[in-house]
C-alpha cells in the first residue's frame, strides 16, 4: 500500500513558547495562532530517559527471536533486538547500548546498538556510515554545501547527520561541533573499557530542553517564562546552539500561573479525556490498545446540514483538523486508525484526505497517511512519538 508523508510547512506562523515552572516541575506549551498545539510536563529527576547510553551485560539470548535481554541496572532486564551490522552478543558479554523506549507496565525497556552523540547542529553515529542532511533544509544549494562539508568532516567508522539548525552556519561552527562530538565519543568509548556493567555512561538531554530547542529551531516569535532558573537555562541552551534569544525570552512576574493565563491547563485537561467535542457538535472518541490508537468520528449533536452526505462531510472536515491537534497534544505514536463517517462521493472523500494532510503538515512527528479512505471508512496513518517521558 502506498504511503504519503505529510511535509512540514516552512512558513513560520505566530508561535509562542510558554514555560511555567514551579520548583522541580515545569510545563512547556507551544501556542500557534492562539491555539495550544503541544504540551510537555517535565520533572527534574534521575530516572531513565530515551537516548541514555548504558554499558549493559547480556543475561539471556533468544536466537529464534534474534534478541537478547540485557541488564542495564533497571528493575527489569531490557529487550535488545539484533540489528544488521552488529555482532550477536553472548550471555555475560558487555554491550554498549542506547535506550530506545522506556519501560511501560510489565514491559521492560527497549534498547538499540545504534548509538548517537548529538548537539543542535550535528549527530555523530558511531558504527554507522554515510552523511545525511535534514529533510527540513529545502534550499538545494545549501543542502549540497552541507553534504560536501559533512563528508569532509565525517570520521572513519561513523555516520553523520547534519541537523536543521546547521542551515546557514559557517564552516568553522560545524568543524567545531564535529570535533566536540568526536571528543565526546572518545570519552564515552574509553569509559566503556573500564566501567563495571551495568552502568549509565551518558545521560540524554532533559526532555524539556529537547522540547524547547526543537521549538526554537522550528521558529518562535516569543518565549514567555515564569521562573528565573528556566530563563537562564533556556538562554544558555539557545546560546550553545548558536541562537540569539535576547529579543525573544520574556520573564513573567504576575501572580496568575501561565498555564491558567494562557489556555494551557484547559488543553491538558481536554487531552486526557476519552471524548473530545467538535465545534459543530460532533465528537471524537479515543481508544488506545497495545497495537494502535483508534479514533472514532461521530455526528454527536451536530445539526443536519442539508442532506446526510453534507452533514457527514461537515463533521469529517472538522474532525480532521482536531485530530491533527490531538495527535500532537497527546503525543500519540505508532499506528493510528481513524473511523470517519461514511461518505458516498469520491470527491468528498478526497477533500477529507486533503484536509487531514493540510492539518498534519506542521507536525514534527512526521505523520504518514497510508492509502485513501477504505471501503469501511477507515483512514490509516503512523506517527513518531516525540517526547515519551513527558507527555501529558
Amino acid at each position: 500500500m502506498a504511503s504519503v508523508e505529510c511535509k512540514m510547512e516552512t512558513a513560520v506562523m505566530n508561535r509562542l513558547l510558554v514555560v511555567d515552572a514551579d520548583g522541580d516541575r515545569a510545563v512547556l506549551a507551544l501556542i500557534e495562532e492562539g491555539r495550544v498545539t503541544e504540551v510537555l510536563s517535565a520533572e527534574e529527576g534521575s530516572g531513565p530517559r530515551i537516548g541514555d547510553v548504558y554499558l549493559g551485560r547480556v543475561q539471556q539470548m533468544y536466537k529464534g527471536f534474534e534478541a537478547a535481554f540485557v541488564d542495564i541496572g533497571l528493575a527489569k532486564n531490557a529487550f535488545l533486538p539484533m540489528e544488521q551490522g552488529h555482532p550477536v552478543p553472548r550471555p555475560g558479554q558487555e554491550v554498549l547500548v542506547r535506550l530506545a523506549k522506556l519501560p511501560v507496565g510489565d514491559k521492560g525497556a527497549r534498547l538499540s546498538q545504534a548509538l548517537e552523540v548529538a548537539d543542535a547542529l550535528l549527530a555523530l553515529l558511531p558504527g554507522g556510515s554515510g552523511v545525511g542532511v535534514s529533510a527540513k533544509i529545502t534550499d538545494q544549494q545549501e543542502r549540497e554545501r552541507l553534504k560536501v562539508l559533512g563528508e569532509a568532516l565525517c570520521p572513519t567508522g561513523c555516520g553523520l547527520v547534519v541537523r536543521t539548525a546547521a542551515a546557514g552556519r559557517s564552516e568553522e561552527d560545524l568543524v567545531a561541533a564535529c570535533h566536540s562530538l568526536i571528543a565526546q565519543w572518545e570519552v564515552l568509548r574509553e569509559a566503556a573499557r573500564y566501567a563495571p556493567a551495568p552502568k549509565l555512561l551518558m545521560a540524554a538531554a532533559h526532555p524539556a530542553e529537547r522540547f524547547a530547542l526543537d521549538q526554537m529551531i522550528a521558529g518562535l516569535s516569543r518565549v514567555v517564562v515564569h521562573g528565573g532558573e528556566w530563563q537562564e537555562r533556556l538562554a544558555a541552551l539557545f546560546k550553545k546552539a548558536g541562537m540569539e534569544p535576547a529579543p525573544l525570552i520574556e520573564r513573567y512576574g504576575g501572580e496568575t500561573p501561565l498555564k491558567v493565563l494562557y489556555p494551557i491547563q484547559k488543553a491538558i485537561d481536554g487531552s486526557r479525556r476519552r471524548k473530545v467535542w467538535l465545534p459543530g457538535g460532533g465528537t471524537l472518541v479515543f481508544d488506545t490498545c497495545e497495537a494502535m490508537t483508534v479514533i472514532d468520528v461521530n455526528t454527536g449533536k451536530q445539526k443536519p446540514k442539508g442532506c446526510l452526505e453534507e452533514t457527514a462531510m461537515a463533521v469529517n472536515l472538522e474532525a480532521m483538523g482536531e485530530i491533527a491537534i490531538q495527535l500532537r497534544l497527546r503525543d500519540i505514536g505508532g499506528i493510528v486508525v481513524i473511523d470517519a463517517i461514511d461518505l458516498r462521493e469520491a470527491e468528498h472523500r478526497n477533500r477529507v484526505l486533503e484536509e487531514l494532510g493540510r492539518a498534519l503538515a506542521p507536525d514534527r512527528g512526521r505523520p504518514r497517511v497510508y492509502g485513501g479512505i477504505s471501503a469501511l471508512g477507515l483512514i490509516q496513518l503512523t506517527r513518531k512519538r516525540l517526547y515519551a517521558e513527558g507527555s501529558v
